[in-house]
């Protein structure tokens, strides 16, 4: 009877946390995997770091050039071409990370892809979703050194509903997103660029280009109002009907 007892003691202790241990072996997201998942993040923080100084010297130009009232003399010409510069540095800073970073995001989105297919067997994401709803509970402690390693888990936070693989897949469906929002942002970065080569040595202050300086200054804390010239709102709106 006793020996009946303790092999039903460690069925209920050993299966217990089978579901942590193969939630861990399920892990597809391996060291490599997470060392370029912080890769592209990192890449992404020194483009903001780098564009942010550049921002705030675009701001200051604008200012310089409000002081002077946008009058013709060649002081205000010149800070006029300065500002044109400041915001050109900007998208070429934006605009040099993006090939590399795009790179990094679906070379680590297909590996993960791959992984997480070798993990789960081929299984369809319907399968995958359907098996995460399944939540395990974490064994209940049955003596003092269980009762100890319960408490040590209820100070991490408990047995957690969030698993690995609904981690994993939720990081693969953020990678996909990250690749196309790239693609939109290589464009619009590329249009722009191209409309500052081919504009005027003097650059003219379009709404575009205005409400571009106005936006990447509120993504990085600063509250100017950059206002478009006159000139460029009349006849210049970015169509070929305005040509």
């Amino acid at each position: 009877m006793m020996r009946a007892i303790t092999i039903l003691m460690a069925c209920i202790i050993l299966f217990g946390g089978a579901a942590y241990a193969k939630e861990l072996q399920l892990n597809p997201i391996t060291p490599d995997l997470g060392a370029q998942i912080k890769e592209s993040i990192d890449m992404v923080s020194k483009v903001e770091s780098r564009v942010k100084p550049m921002v705030k010297k675009m701001e200051e130009t604008y200012e310089s050039y409000n002081a002077c009232t946008k009058s013709n003399d060649m002081g205000c010409v010149a800070i006029k071409k300065q500002l044109g510069q400041r915001y050109k540095d900007v998208l070429d800073a934006v605009g040099e990370v993006i090939p590399k970073l795009k790179g990094t995001v679906n070379a680590t989105a297909e590996e993960l892809g791959r992984s997480i297919d070798k993990k789960t067997k081929g299984k369809d994401l319907r399968e995958l979703y359907e098996d995460i709803s399944k939540k395990g509970k974490a064994p209940m402690a049955r003596g003092p050194l269980s009762k100890k390693l319960s408490n040590l888990l209820n100070a991490m936070g408990g047995s957690s509903n969030y698993s690995i693989m609904e981690m994993s897949l939720q990081t693969q469906v953020d990678l996909i997103s990250a690749s196309q929002i790239l693609e939109f942002l290589e464009g619009k970065v590329s249009q722009l660029s191209a409309m500052v080569d081919l504009g005027n040595d003097i650059p003219v202050l379009s709404e575009e280009m205005t409400t571009v300086m106005k936006g990447v200054g509120e993504l990085f804390g600063y509250d100017m109002d950059f206002i478009p010239e006159v000139d460029a709102v009349e006849g210049q709106d970015g169509s070929w009907d305005s040509l």
